[in-house]
């Protein structure tokens, strides 16, 4: 009995009872904050591995177009990987 107790006080079970009560779009709202995957969040990390990547290679850091193509072949590569695991 005593444990029970314990544990409905437990910070974490009160936050997650908190987070049951939330509508659809506020759980989702609350996903993206803590995963810190926004489209923003995102692009940033991916051009901070672009950039950081090509330090290791000894290259100079590219124009902000650079990054948009880098990243339009990124997507295209892993189109292509989708498409061809669906065959």
């Amino acid at each position: 009995m005593a444990q029970r107790k314990t544990e409905e006080n437990n910070p974490l079970n009160q936050v997650l009872r908190l987070i049951e009560q939330l509508s659809p779009s506020d759980r989702e709202k609350l996903s993206q904050r803590l995963d810190g995957k926004s489209w923003g969040d995102r692009w940033r990390r991916l051009e901070h591995e672009i950039e950081q990547n090509r330090i290791a290679k000894g290259l100079s850091l590219i124009s902000e177009e650079e990054v948009y193509e880098e990243f339009r072949a990124h997507r295209r590569e892993a189109e292509g990987k989708g498409a061809q695991s669906s065959n």
